[in-house]
């Protein structure tokens, strides 16, 4: 069942990310009353021109996201709960789909589930990983995105039944198909991968949607 709703949202991300493409083509396609002449600004204490200042300063948008993170494993299933809340921290590309740009984030993945014979079973991962970001399309209302990351995550795992207790480092793969809204609010499916900790698995899929906090100038 998981595995139909993860491919149904993919489906309906991928006719939107079609759609905004084919819309960005044709706002995108040049007109008779098109001026092309690049905006400059004239300074006239120093007699030359130089760019506009939103062509001269590098923008980095910094997001905040909420998911829900269900695990492929049935063992941690039922271990710890069908599914584990997501929270993160990034930056994001809104304003130059066609380039390719460096992203970063650290994020945490919580949950908790009283065991049957007394006492509660916990897991913690935080990660933090170092990507790239691509968007697609021209269109400012709705825009696709793909994004990866790699980097270390640090785990601890309780199972008082199962006198397991561990803390561990290890890697972090993950993989996002979304849509950004507005250049403000977006929606994303994701894939992580996570080595083992305690001899569990919790590679899954989550469904993330976040909100642009504020922009940073260089």
């Amino acid at each position: 069942m998981l595995i139909k709703r993860f491919a149904t949202l993919i489906a309906v991300l991928a006719l939107m990310c079609s759609a905004a493409f084919a819309q960005g083509e044709l706002e995108g396609a040049p007109t008779a009353d098109d001026d092309q002449t690049p905006v400059v600004v004239q300074s006239p204490s120093e007699g030359r021109y130089r760019p506009a200042a939103d062509e001269e300063a590098e923008t980095v948008s910094i997001a905040l996201a909420y998911g829900v993170f269900r695990p492929r494993s049935a063992a941690v299933r039922d271990r710890f709960g069908s599914s584990l809340t997501r929270l993160s921290l990034h930056t994001y590309e809104p304003t130059k789909p066609s380039e390719t740009r460096l992203t970063w984030e650290v994020g945490g993945y919580r949950s908790s589930k009283a065991s049957y014979m007394g006492g509660k079973n916990s897991i913690s991962l935080y990660s933090a990983g170092i990507g790239f970001q691509r968007g697609f399309g021209e269109s400012k209302s709705v825009r696709p995105y793909v994004v990866a990351h790699a980097g270390p995550y640090y785990g601890k795992v309780r199972v008082p039944l199962e006198t397991i207790n561990q803390s561990k480092w290890g890697l972090n793969l993950n993989a996002s198909l979304g849509v950004i809204f507005d250049r403000r609010f977006y929606l994303e499916a994701r894939y992580d991968y996570f080595s083992k900790i305690a001899g569990f698995s919790f590679d899954g899929f989550s469904i993330s949607g976040g909100y642009r906090l504020f922009d940073m100038k260089f």
